[in-house]
């Protein structure tokens, strides 16, 4: 045996590891993906956004070339006679394999997002504010409401003055005209064609975990509002916001999409 057919082919080592590198990044992502957890991954996701946004082109290029060595490798050693001739093999068939991962991965994300859409779309359904529109041009502003507005720092969720569900339905009885759902945790209804929810306090976060798309919003305004995003045009979304209130006794907590000051302090009167 000669010294010429002792040689490993260069072609075939450098083909199989660009090819099998594309794997290795890809299980690499996945890897964090699974581990650190979806919310840390967001973060990760963010900090290296460039980097993994331009993977799949780089290893897709790594792919072609990796193919184009082992392809080019494995006939040099087949007419010369060197070692690699696996290498090379392995060279061809990750490609392939890197190529049904990536399928795998696109069909995945594609059920991922139509999950998505069809879980808001069903949160929107299950939503008791979806439908409020939002707080524009307050009316009658020389009727003070500053008394029941709530400010940062109040706490939403207290049992220092707790409630009944018997309160919470004798209450609503008495300041909505119309009374449209009720539970042990909160009432909606109508007043003056405008919608309110009265919650209790000492379950505020039990609504909370009942309502799918709503959030306490600290920092767009003075007072605390409830901020949530409505379907606008094809697949764009509008910040609404809706007006947070507590009643006198400290019991009961009011989310509105009315913008009548008048309204709001006959409510409350």
């Amino acid at each position: 045996m000669s010294e010429q057919k002792k040689k490993l082919s260069r072609l075939c080592l450098a083909g199989f590891i660009l090819s099998v590198l594309p794997l290795v990044l890809l299980g690499a992502v996945i890897g964090f993906f699974f581990l650190m957890g979806s919310d840390d991954f967001s973060d990760f996701f963010s900090d290296l956004y460039i980097v993994i946004s331009i993977l799949p082109v780089v290893s897709f290029l790594l792919s072609l070339i990796g193919l184009g060595l082992s392809i080019a490798g494995v006939v040099t050693a087949v007419k010369e006679g060197r070692k690699g001739k696996g290498l090379g093999i392995a060279g061809i068939a990750f490609p392939v394999l890197y190529g049904a991962a990536v399928i795998v991965l696109i069909g995945w994300l594609g059920v991922t997002v139509v999950k998505g859409i069809n879980d808001s779309a069903r949160d929107r359904k299950t939503s008791d504010i979806y439908n409020m529109g939002s707080v524009y041009d307050p009316q009658n502003t020389e009727y003070d409401v500053s008394q029941y507005r709530i400010f940062d720092g109040y706490e939403l969720n207290s049992a220092d003055n707790p409630s009944s569900e018997s309160e919470l339905k004798a209450y609503a009885e008495s300041r909505l005209e119309t009374i449209s759902k009720e539970n042990d945790v909160y009432v909606k209804g109508t007043r003056q064609k405008a919608t309110f929810l009265i919650i209790r306090r000492d379950r505020f976060d039990d609504w909370g975990k009942i309502e799918p798309i709503g959030g306490v919003d600290r920092w767009s305004k003075e007072y605390l509002t409830i901020q949530y995003q409505y379907q606008w045009e094809f697949s764009a979304f509008r910040i609404c916001y809706l007006d947070m209130y507590k009643d006198p006794s400290d019991k009961f907590i009011i989310i509105t999409n009315c913008s009548d000051y008048k309204v709001i302090t006959e409510f409350f009167g």
